[in-house]
């Protein structure tokens, strides 16, 4: 994973001690440090603009490509793979000028972010390290509106990040840095032309002739496949096919999960060997054993504090390791209508019902918190269905945006950070398939018809393949014959087995870190209407967890390798459970 830092000067050439102290502040601050990092350093002819790239891939070559003259610098965010596909962050010099132009994709898959002080103006891709920069202070001061969001939603989604005055740059957004200031331009919505594109063949064969461009670019002999029983997976592992090379493909599950079911199907229709990855059995252990401390943590350093940890964050690798390539179906959700499908299948939406699902956590929770301190995560939603209305879009086209605008680029961020690793390849996370799939119609794309399409063009043999999960479109269901696994997800414990642990965090002695956030009475009463619930609301789980880690942000315990205060929580795993999946 490669790190980008530039720093510009607001007066006179940057000493050798800025230089340390950023050197210094990133040996701490970017994630799996425990790697070796190999750092290369441009500075302008005048001194006063500072490029630095850190990467820990042993086999990576120049970090930074530099001009015969030496006055110009081009450096490139995150994998290699993504950089080869053109998926990366950007950050390019003109040394005469001393001016800095940052980029980044729609997707967002490698973010970039912003500050400045009265001294100097940065850009880079780690946000603590620019909170750290950016302040005298030894931690980080925290911007409270974005950690309230952080604790409502589990993700940031707005250009607000945690951290006091450090924004990220928008969708697709570009960053000018010179003697004016920093100039941040995100493309108007006009520019990303939804909806226009039909669900005919050229659609068709627009994505397939993008999708297959990326695959090549991506693909090596040596490569597998995580198969599900779902949309995404299938049509990357269609992709992988046509090149007529064989790969493995498995599935994480026990006999009876669909998953398991369904990705054999695929793999016998695909002609490529299939093998099962059997999740830990129920059987096999009474109750499981969480560190929430320690899991916090991990989630919250890796994803740069924007994701809760809620979320599985997954664990350091022993080594590094690039071999095999192992190609995934994340970030297919943009294809598929983003958020319109969850508001109504039918997509008759209209601008009301958009504009309530957006705010229904504040609606069900928002009493919860502190007055005005979620005022910017409302104004964002609001401002981009009022600039999507007016250029003439739909409601059901504004909900497939704002997934792409700012769900999208956080989890791919997020979960790319965590699995720095294992040589994961994203093919849909690609700037240009997205666009082709924002193009597309709705109505085509959140019925799912779109990549059922396009994966039924690249493998014929697929056509009659069902789907699992809770939503089948298109296809029949009767080849799963009924078969289920039961698996038991232990962070829905969290108002049962883990309560008192939850409790302590965020009503105990600690709750003094999260009274900027709420209001405590009223946080009080809402806990005690929710302790031992044995089903819990997918919002009050998230809601617990969202707490929980604010509340280690807060505290700082984030930062801290180990706090001494380890404590694992036992978990009975109930009777009816088949299987309980690996944490992380």
């Amino acid at each position: 994973m490669r790190h980008l830092l530039a720093i510009q000067s607001r007066g006179g050439p940057l000493d050798d001690a800025s230089i340390a102290l950023a050197r210094s502040l990133a040996a701490v601050t970017l994630p799996y440090r425990w790697y070796p990092m190999r750092e290369e350093v441009w500075r302008s002819p005048s001194g006063r603009l500072v490029v630095m790239a850190w990467d820990n891939d042993p086999a990576a070559g120049p970090l930074i490509r530099v001009s015969e003259d030496g006055a110009h610098a081009v450096v490139e965010g995150g994998h290699e793979h993504e950089r080869r596909a053109g998926g990366a962050s950007r950050l390019a010099a003109d040394g005469w000028t001393d001016t800095l132009t940052a980029s980044v994709t729609l997707t967002r898959l490698v973010p970039l972010y912003w500050t400045e002080t009265a001294r100097v103006r940065l850009v880079g891709s780690r946000a603590l390290l620019l909170a750290r920069l950016s302040s005298t202070d030894t931690l980080p001061r925290y911007d409270l509106q974005g950690v309230a969001a952080l604790a409502l939603d589990g993700w940031i989604r707005s250009e607000r990040t945690p951290f006091a005055d450090v924004r990220i740059l928008p969708s697709a957004g570009r960053a000018t840095l010179d003697e004016g200031g920093v100039r941040v331009v995100a493309p108007a919505v006009s520019e990303l032309g939804h909806g226009t594109v039909d669900a005919g063949l050229v659609s068709l064969g627009d994505l397939e002739q993008r999708l297959m461009h990326t695959v090549d670019l991506l693909a090596e002999d040596d490569l597998e496949c995580d198969i599900t029983g779902g949309r995404d997976s299938r049509l990357v592992a269609a992709a992988l096919a046509t090149r007529g090379v064989p790969f493995p493909m498995h599935t994480h599950g026990g006999p009876a999960n669909p998953d398991v079911v369904v990705g054999r199907l695929v793999a016998a229709a695909l002609g490529q060997p299939h093998e099962t990855r059997v999740r830990t059995a129920a059987t096999d252990r009474a109750s499981i054993e969480i560190d929430l401390a320690a899991r916090t943590r991990h989630a919250l350093f890796a994803a740069d504090g924007m994701l809760s940890a809620h979320s599985h964050i997954a664990e350091r690798a022993p080594a590094w390791t690039r071999e095999p390539a192992r190609f995934g179906g994340h970030g297919g959700e943009s294809l598929r209508g983003g958020f319109a499908k969850y508001i109504d299948p039918g997509l008759a939406i209209t601008w009301d019902q958009a504009d309530r699902w957006l705010g229904r956590q504040t609606r069900n929770l928002g009493r919860l918190f502190r007055a005005g301190i979620l005022d910017d995560r409302e104004s964002v939603a609001r401002r981009a269905m009022a600039e999507d209305r007016a250029v003439g879009l739909s409601a059901a086209e504004a909900m497939a945006r704002f997934y792409v605008t700012y769900r999208t680029g956080r989890w791919a961020a997020a979960t790319h950070a965590a699995r720095t690793t294992d040589g994961l390849r994203m093919p849909l996370f690609d700037d240009g398939i997205t666009r082709l799939g924002l193009q597309a119609s709705t109505t085509i794309t959140a019925h799912d018809q779109l990549v059922h399409a396009l994966t039924i063009r690249l493998a014929p043999a697929l056509q009659d393949i069902p789907y699992a999960g809770r939503i089948v479109r298109s296809v029949d269901a009767a080849a799963l014959d009924g078969k289920d696994e039961r698996q038991f997800d232990w962070r829905w414990a969290c108002t049962t087995a883990m309560y008192p642990a939850f409790a302590e965090r965020i009503l105990g002695r600690r709750a003094g870190a999260l009274s900027p956030l709420v209001d405590e009475s009223a946080l009080r009463a809402w806990c005690a209407r929710h302790e031992g619930s044995p089903e819990p609301t997918v919002l009050q789980v998230q809601l617990l967890w969202g707490l929980l880690s604010a509340s280690v942000l807060l505290t700082n315990e984030w930062l801290e390798p180990d706090t001494g205060e380890s404590r694992p929580v036992r978990i009975p795993v109930p009777e009816w459970a088949d299987a309980v999946p690996d944490d992380g």
